[in-house]
């Protein structure tokens, strides 16, 4: 499932989905929650968490590159929670399978198990949590942040922090942040640590110009 929102999806739909295509991955098993009334990213996670189908789904945000072995990876590590992304925030958290209070804030790339997410939606509109994280709710951002108080509360397997990274940060080139939008010259610490496709990259640079 990708998220993303009518400011990017000429990204998603010009450059993302057909770097997905490339590696055999099909188009019926792409996902586009695109947030086309304006919801704003938390509440439009949230809805979308409500259209869910199998075991599990790989939440991936609008402004991303995919690794060349991101369907590889994504295949064989499709059980549980997967960290596929990690930043320089995160840099004191260990990699491989770890306890879930030291899971990386990973939702440009992360695996969910969709039973996961339904008992995050109850949880995130239960009354104690409207009450207690009513200040991020009412920010309608930090869906990241909710889900790992929710994760630290009622998960108790094993969390996979994947390393290498299967995806790069790249809203420094579509266009900077749209939720933080005061986040200027910021790209370097947003951006996968665990990552050596560098080619690629300055290949998606060359195609954006």
């Amino acid at each position: 499932m990708i998220h993303t929102c009518p400011k990017r999806k000429w990204y998603v739909d010009q450059f993302l989905i057909p770097s997905m295509l490339e590696q055999g991955i099909k188009i019926s098993d792409i996902i586009i929650s695109n947030d086309i009334a304006n919801a704003g990213c938390l509440r439009s996670y949230i809805s979308s968490f409500n259209h869910l189908n199998g075991d599990g789904t790989w939440h991936l945000q609008d402004d991303i590159i995919i690794s060349k072995r991101f369907k590889e990876l994504t295949e064989y590590y499709n059980d549980g929670i997967v960290c596929g992304f990690c930043n320089t925030y995160d840099l004191d958290k260990i990699y491989g399978y770890v306890e879930p209070k030291y899971m990386w804030y990973s939702f440009p790339c992360i695996r969910i198990p969709n039973e996961v997410s339904r008992g995050f939606i109850n949880w995130y509109y239960s009354e104690r949590t409207q009450r207690e994280y009513f200040t991020t709710i009412w920010q309608n951002k930090g869906i990241d942040y909710l889900f790992r108080q929710y994760v630290l509360i009622y998960y108790t397997d094993l969390i996979l922090n994947l390393k290498p990274n299967i995806v790069n940060h790249i809203d420094h080139l579509v266009g900077g942040s749209l939720i933080n939008a005061d986040r200027i010259e910021d790209s370097k610490q947003i951006m996968a640590v665990y990552w050596d496709e560098y080619k690629l990259l300055r290949e998606l640079e060359e195609k954006l110009k």
